[in-house]
């Protein structure tokens, strides 16, 4: 997931010496809050294509709050193409300075296994998975689309 130390790295353009320094603990706070759990893990068919599995995948997540589904988020999301799959991000405003931040991500990723022989996507949530309230329902809704995406990706 998001790692905060590059981040406190390049504050910024323009802040000055004490807002800098300000942010990079608060970067550091919120990066020592941030835990990572393996959530689901499915195993793709043989005939499986990852890229096509992972590019369904994708996107379903980027249409959960633009489709006529419009599932009941209490966060906003943000959603990112990673090469094996997505990542989305929980967003809040921070109390401060009004900027979005993640409150945690989750990252799902088609990755070989058996010695890459099969693939299977791996499903990782990151960060306080206590205020990420929305995940039960993602991931309840994530099911019918892992069955989706195989079948798309089948090649027989």
């Amino acid at each position: 997931c998001e790692d905060a130390a590059s981040a406190m790295e390049h504050p910024g353009a323009g802040d000055d010496q004490a807002e800098a320094s300000s942010r990079a603990r608060a970067l550091a706070a919120r990066a020592e809050e941030r835990k990572t759990a393996q959530l689901a893990t499915a195993k793709l068919p043989a005939d499986a294509d990852p890229a096509v599995f992972a590019d369904s995948m994708f996107t379903w997540a980027n249409t959960l709050t633009s489709s006529g589904a419009n599932l009941p988020f209490v966060l906003p999301q943000r959603v990112d193409r990673l090469p094996g799959g997505f990542e989305m991000a929980f967003i809040r405003l921070d109390d401060d300075t009004n900027e979005p931040y993640s409150v945690g991500e989750l990252r799902a990723e088609v990755e070989p296994i058996n010695d890459g022989k099969a693939h299977a996507l791996i499903v990782r949530g990151c960060g306080d998975m206590d205020r990420l309230v929305d995940v039960p329902l993602i991931m309840q809704s994530m099911v019918p689309a892992i069955r989706k995406a195989a079948l798309i990706a089948s090649t027989k």
